[in-house]
């Protein structure tokens, strides 16, 4: 990236253009394709959000600026965009997921906790039994 004075090339047959608005697209000459995303991307930035570090944004997304709407996001892996930052809906997602297993997981133990009580009080009627016998 920017900074950086070590600089992947672009791969054999690509080339950096400019559309009007002068952003940066890519040209895949042997495929006869444009792309948003510099294909060195691949190798260079995370390929999902659980490979990101920090604020780091993974393969094909980028955050974008708009006067009308402000900051928001683009996935060029699916061509759309969205206002909530990514990253932020991810974790989300991720607490979510985490909080579900542990209720399941609570539930789980609680009715293991039941059927412990349950096995104890007959232990204990059985004792009383044979206590009663002998």
């Amino acid at each position: 990236g920017p900074g950086s004075e070590f600089e992947l090339p672009l791969p054999e047959g690509w080339e950096e253009a400019r559309d009007f608005d002068g952003k940066v697209y890519y040209i895949d000459h042997r495929n006869r394709t444009t792309s948003w995303i510099d294909p060195r991307d691949r190798y260079t930035k995370p390929l999902t959000f659980a490979d990101c570090i920090s604020d780091e944004l993974p393969l094909g997304w980028e955050e974008a600026y708009d006067p009308q709407v402000g900051d928001y996001f683009i996935d060029h892996n699916t061509k759309t965009t969205q206002i909530e930052d990514p990253r932020v809906q991810w974790r989300r997602e991720q607490e979510h997921m985490l909080k579900d297993y542990l209720v399941v997981a609570q539930e789980a133990l609680s009715a293991q906790k039941e059927i412990y009580q349950v096995k104890q009080q007959r232990l204990e009627l059985a004792q009383q039994e044979y206590q009663q016998l002998h």
